[in-house]
């Protein structure tokens, strides 16, 4: 959805049930004074960030205003209560428990403390533009192997490519499944 510039998207007191990301421009938060009246920047907002997330859950009574700082006006990515219940579900099974994610922390703590150097390559999986992928396994340990992903920093470099490469090992670690590659 696209707001032109000073555009409420919301209003402090209102009721809500709607959930925003903004894809493009910026936002300023603001809340009226109790005293006063008068209404106080809190923050500033931008792509990336997201607002009204609480509406999700329950209906929401908005706490702040907030309103389009972009002469260029906002776009959000919207999605209301009703639509992500069908979609997404509710809140309750996001925050469910596995049972086996106290492995993970577990096998995390292990690796830890490795070295490259503990590290013995087997074979080459595949090569690409920015590297290639060894399968490897830990020098005392020949029961399980790894994919090791080997990047040349000066290319990611030339190519600027720094926030993508650590946003994949971002979500590298925190992908928690033998069948993700």
């Amino acid at each position: 959805t696209h707001f032109n510039n000073g555009e409420y998207i919301i209003r402090q007191g209102a009721r809500g049930d709607t959930f925003f990301i903004i894809a493009k421009g910026k936002v300023k938060v603001t809340k009226r004074n109790s005293k006063s009246g008068e209404e106080q920047v809190i923050r500033h907002l931008q792509r990336g960030d997201f607002f009204g997330e609480k509406a999700l859950q329950s209906e929401d009574i908005r706490t702040a205003n907030v309103v389009v700082a972009d002469p260029a006006g906002v776009e959000c990515l919207v999605i209301d209560r009703e639509s992500y219940c069908q979609l997404i579900s509710d809140f309750d099974v996001l925050k469910k428990v596995y049972e086996d994610d106290e492995e993970h922390t577990s096998f995390d703590a292990e690796f830890t403390k490795l070295k490259l150097s503990d590290l013995s390559i087997v074979a080459t999986l595949g090569v690409g533009g920015f590297g290639r992928v060894e399968l490897v396994q830990v020098n005392n340990d020949s029961s399980r192997t790894f994919a090791l992903k080997i990047l040349k920093k000066h290319h990611i470099v030339e190519t600027r490519q720094q926030e993508h490469i650590m946003n994949e090992k971002k979500i590298m670690s925190e992908s928690r499944t033998d069948f993700i590659v």
